[in-house]
């Protein structure tokens, strides 16, 4: 018979999509809770806090925004989706929800930014749902506010958050990595995290087991005895296990056998969870010839952001000024492919854009680690005259602001 899942039933290091919510296993405790917390009128806000690598978003995306009420309209971005400013990246999700109502994307967010509150545009967009429908502002990857958003744009998109906890059709749940949690509450958040933050924890044994076998089943695939087992140990349970053991699935899958058996042999072959990424990282880069590898530096100066406290994070790069070299598109194409996907290309604001994965890459392939280690001054410089320069045409390159 034919399984109920076809293709990979592992996304690697992308999050699940509200598409896949079929395979997202083993948060059926933490859907819950979140659920609960939703069909509470007096729980306007919700942050779900953890590590990078816990599955934040996943959580949100596949477990909880399936299960929203009939007629609720979730609106997913994340705060660096369009480059600096926050209100453009809101502002394009809203927009084809609007166009009826004559507002471009443009217009849109020049009233976010101008009036700080969404809550008339809601009004607009909740006209021909049912009185009892609301809009789930999904702001996911808050954490884009400190690493990618321009600094005249915070504190009014904070206020822009708080004025929509306050709007009645208005549901807020943002998703935020825990070393970033300190920032939220210095720009102003501490009342609503106060009575809003929800603590997302590794997964338990039993939990991690559903997230390996559940999907697999459901796919018609077959484990060799006791790799399940195998894969549980190596995982453990500390901070940012979940992306290992995501992309070590997405290889086995990938070197199944024709009958749909994941085969110890393979994991072995691949350095297992706690390789996975590294070997497949580096396997690619010495498959490039010598211009290639040389485009290393060029690519991950643009995607690598180094705060002041010295933590590296990942950026989003616009694609086009990347392109301009041979080299560099080889190198791109190799790490973004369909196999791959250790980079992703998307579109933001018409314009293509690349960035990394998920952030395990930068802590889990040694050479670009070192790379960063090396380098941590000189992208910490980068920051700093990127913000320079960012204050200083924002202030109309006033002679005082050089």
């Amino acid at each position: 018979s034919q399984p109920a899942w076809s293709g990979s039933p592992y996304p690697g290091l992308r999050h699940f999509s509200d598409k896949e919510t079929d395979i997202f296993f083993g948060r059926g405790e933490e859907i819950r809770e979140l659920l609960k917390r939703l069909a509470d009128p007096l729980q306007r806000f919700i942050a779900v806090v953890g590590a990078s690598g816990s599955g934040k978003s996943s959580l949100v995306m596949a477990g909880v925004i399936p299960r929203l009420p009939d007629g609720w309209v979730p609106v997913r971005f994340t705060p660096g989706g369009l480059g600096n400013d926050p209100f453009l990246a809101l502002a394009a999700r809203l927009e084809p929800r609007l166009e009826q109502h004559g507002l471009s994307g443009r217009a849109i967010a020049d009233r976010l930014r101008a009036r700080g509150e969404i809550a008339e545009l809601v009004r607009l967009i909740l006209k021909s749902h049912s009185a009892t429908a609301e809009l789930l502002l999904f702001v996911d990857q808050f954490e884009e506010l400190f690493t990618l958003v321009a600094d005249e744009h915070k504190q009014r998109f904070v206020a822009l958050l708080i004025k929509a906890v306050e709007s009645p059709r208005v549901r807020t749940i943002l998703t935020v990595r825990a070393d970033f949690y300190p920032q939220c509450i210095d720009i102003g958040l501490e009342s609503l995290l106060r009575v809003g933050s929800y603590p997302l924890a590794a997964p338990k044994l039993p939990a991690l087991l559903e997230m390996i076998t559940g999907p697999a089943a459901l796919a018609g695939l077959r484990f060799e005895d006791s790799l399940p087992w195998q894969l549980l140990e190596d995982t453990g349970q500390g901070p940012g296990v979940l992306a290992l053991l995501a992309f070590a699935l997405a290889e086995l899958y990938r070197a199944r056998r024709p009958d749909g058996t994941l085969t110890k042999d393979a994991y072995e072959r691949f350095g297992r969870v706690q390789g996975a990424i590294s070997q497949r990282a580096e396997a690619i880069f010495t498959s490039l010839d010598a211009d290639a590898q040389a485009a290393f530096e060029v690519v991950f100066r643009e995607l690598v952001k180094v705060d002041e406290q010295g933590a590296a994070t990942r950026q989003r790069a616009w694609l086009e000024p990347l392109r301009g070299s041979a080299a560099v598109r080889r190198f791109i194409e190799a790490y973004a492919g369909q196999d791959t996907r250790l980079l992703v290309c998307a579109e933001a604001e018409r314009r293509p854009t690349v960035e990394v994965a998920h952030e395990a890459l930068l802590g889990y392939w040694p050479r670009l680690e070192q790379w960063i280690d090396v380098k941590r001054d000189d992208l910490r410089l980068r920051r700093q005259i990127a913000h320079a320069t960012a204050d200083w045409q924002a202030h109309r390159c006033k002679a005082e602001y050089r």
